[in-house]
């Protein structure tokens, strides 16, 4: 058996996890694919949206054929490239910078920016001046106190 197809399985099975983990299911990278269908208005704002789904369907399809297919250790399906994907793929996916982190980030900053936009007005009022009462009086009773010196001393 080729070593490249060991360690692509091996890689695969490393992603499989992950997915399974972080998206709480059984399917793992199927179920990031599918994931990714069903959000898929999203290609256009996150840049390696289109790349990333079109290369796990690869990584899958080649899987697929690896465990499935007859004669299929002969074919040579898997090289390099494919393996270093799958292990930066699962880097990416730790680090936050693959397509769902990318796609959670931008929906935060946006309900972000959209709650500070729309506050209710009797949490924060912007165009009411504020009074600091306490030196308000201070200087109130500062003037009376050199206005009773005057006096005394006239």
């Amino acid at each position: 058996m080729n070593n490249n197809i060991l360690e692509f399985l091996e890689a695969y099975k490393s992603l499989d996890e992950l997915c399974k983990q972080i998206l709480s299911s059984n399917r793992g990278i199927s179920e990031y694919i599918d994931k990714m269908n069903h959000e898929s208005q999203w290609h256009m704002m996150i840049a390696c949206w289109e790349r990333d789904y079109k290369q796990l369907k690869k990584m899958r399809w080649i899987r697929n054929q690896l465990v499935h297919e007859t004669n299929s250790f002969q074919n040579n399906l898997v090289n390099i490239e494919d393996i270093a994907w799958l292990k930066t793929f699962r880097s990416r996916i730790m680090e936050g910078t693959d397509p769902f982190s990318l796609l959670y980030q931008s929906r935060n900053i946006k309900r972000k920016t959209t709650k500070q936009k729309i506050l209710p007005e009797n949490d924060f009022k912007i165009n009411e001046p504020y009074v600091n009462w306490n030196l308000v009086v201070g200087v109130i009773i500062f003037s009376i106190i050199i206005m009773f010196a005057m006096i005394l001393i006239i």
